[in-house]
């Protein structure tokens, strides 16, 4: 057992916040016909407060990923995602995935106008 409990608050923060940041990958996602690119994304997490580190995107998509969420591939300079089936059941909450916040009633990050 950890005895300093500010370490154990601030790793439940980054849980909270890595589940938040995929949650909003599949928000936008949806809201795009299913294809964006990694500097979308990049803008689109800014605008919602979760955008982190290059590192921790790119965490956030292998994760998505290994789950069969997303696929991605690269394009030129860019990394194309692209939403699954399985993808969007769990954006709607309809299938709950470790690591992915679930969406309850009235919870959802905007989509993109």
């Amino acid at each position: 057992m950890n005895a300093d409990p500010e370490s154990n608050t601030l790793g439940e923060l980054e849980d909270i916040l890595v589940a938040h940041r995929a949650l909003a990958v599949l928000t936008l996602l949806r809201s795009c016909l299913g294809v964006a690119n990694d500097m979308v994304i990049r803008s689109y997490l800014a605008k919602v407060g979760l955008e982190g580190s290059y590192e921790d995107r790119r965490q956030c998509l292998e994760h998505l990923g290994r789950h069969g969420l997303v696929e991605t591939r690269p394009f030129s300079h860019l990394i194309v995602v692209t939403l699954t089936e399985r993808g969007e059941d769990a954006a709607r909450g309809a299938l709950a995935i470790g690591g992915v916040e679930r969406p309850g009633p009235g919870h959802r990050y905007p989509g993109i106008e």
